[in-house]
């Protein structure tokens, strides 16, 4: 965005531009694999705006609404996931109104694995989660369902269309036992083989148990963001919640401490994380780790706080209605660039960071019935679309990494 002194009446219009972004937040203001294909005819609504060079790359999205059909047959309340395309350079949105997949609500279904390919990974990691779930119709995307219901938790899941393939990381196990092991299992599913092996457990004292939080790379060379517990240095047995980057190269994995306490990324439903380079962050508390310093130590990261804070008066609005309207960042990455969603009751909002500012808005108003997308160059002044769909959340890709979610 421009910052040159302007005359008085560009000025105006500049600022009256900025008031439209809304909340963009600018400072100062494995086991069993079975493979499933579903193919039928695409259907589409889109909007579209003038165009410009600065951003070209389209944002794949899931829109995961209520599905209608169930409501009026008087069945159990169902959710369907709709493939969206979000273009910040044109504003436009295309939704295919086919759905990807459906589930029952209020149910377990299977967690899904995305990297924004037409390839989408359902994988069941409890019992019954696959009964409440059926793939979709959608013509350009495919559904593979994927049975982890053996699996150990934590489990990390990284899909990749290009490749076809998952990678999966969890704590080791003792087999035939149930029981938790020492170290890691890196598992990966390629091409109809699956290859296994021991990522071994780090070198200073540790409970038997590692939780990894995210994962990056491939199955020979990786890097593993890992919880674990350490007896802390008093009469008590009371234990802290500690970090630590696995790099894993081949056969060999090098152990790193990071500092700080890990416990305030784990409170609640634990924070939602994205991995892009050489840098891990974090949607709450809001931070990045850079792993090319040699102390890996988090640090604030302000972009998320601002969109946070641009938002503040939308959260106060929902918050008689929602206690959890405070809640955390959701976020994601495509093509290497940073995505940032917040969902509140009746809005939500997905955002593009790039070199830590943020770009592009796009916002649904559930009251309104509304959708709208704005630049922050001010070549969008965010116009309201309609949008007739009852919106629940997004789904946003995980393109280069996975997570526990």
């Amino acid at each position: 965005m421009s910052k040159q002194v302007m005359t008085g009446v560009c000025l105006a219009v500049l600022l009256a531009l900025l008031v439209g972004l809304g909340g963009c937040g600018l400072p100062q203001i494995v086991t069993d694999l079975v493979n499933t294909d579903s193919g039928q005819q695409q259907s589409s609504t889109s909007t579209s705006t003038s165009t410009s060079a600065d951003l070209e790359t389209s944002i794949p999205l899931l829109l995961v609404a209520s599905d209608p059909s169930s409501q009026k047959a008087s069945k159990e309340s169902r959710q369907q996931a709709l493939a969206a395309s979000w273009n910040p350079s044109t504003g436009d949105l295309t939704i295919n109104s086919e759905p990807v997949y459906t589930y029952n609500s209020g149910q377990d279904f299977p967690r899904i694995a995305w990297d924004g390919g037409q390839q989408i990974y359902a994988c069941a990691d409890l019992p019954d989660a696959a009964k409440n779930f059926d793939p979709g119709s959608a013509s350009n995307m495919i559904v593979t369902p994927v049975n982890l219901t053996k699996s150990h938790w934590p489990l990390l899941i990284q899909s990749s269309s290009e490749e076809n393939s998952l990678l999966l990381a969890c704590p080791a196990g003792v087999p035939g036992t149930g029981e938790p092991g020492s170290g890691l299992t890196l598992k990966e599913q390629k091409d109809g083989q699956i290859r296994v092996k021991n990522v071994s457990a780090p070198p200073w004292p540790a409970r038997p148990e590692l939780m990894p939080y995210v994962v990056s790379g491939s199955y020979d060379d990786c890097c593993l963001l890992v919880f674990y517990n350490e007896l802390a240095v008093s009469n008590d047995s009371s234990s802290v919640l500690h970090m630590a980057l696995a790099t894993v190269s081949g056969s060999q994995t090098t152990w790193s401490k990071i500092s700080g306490e890990g416990g305030y990324y784990m409170a609640g439903a634990g924070a939602s994380m994205a991995f892009i380079s050489s840098k891990i962050y974090s949607g709450d508390p809001a931070s990045v780790f850079d792993l090319s310093t040699s102390s890996l130590e988090p640090q604030s990261y302000q972009p998320i706080l601002d969109l946070r804070a641009g938002i503040k008066d939308n959260i106060a609005r929902a918050a008689p209605d929602w206690e959890g309207a405070e809640g955390q960042p959701h976020l994601g990455v495509y093509k290497g660039t940073l995505l940032v969603s917040f969902w509140l009751p009746e809005e939500l909002f997905v955002w593009e960071v790039q070199n830590d500012k943020c770009v592009a808005q796009l916002h649904f108003d559930q009251r309104r019935h509304t959708w709208s997308s704005t630049r922050t160059d001010g070549n969008q002044a965010g116009q309201e679309r309609p949008f007739k769909y009852d919106l629940q959340y997004i789904v946003m890709p995980h393109d280069g990494y996975g997570n526990d979610r």
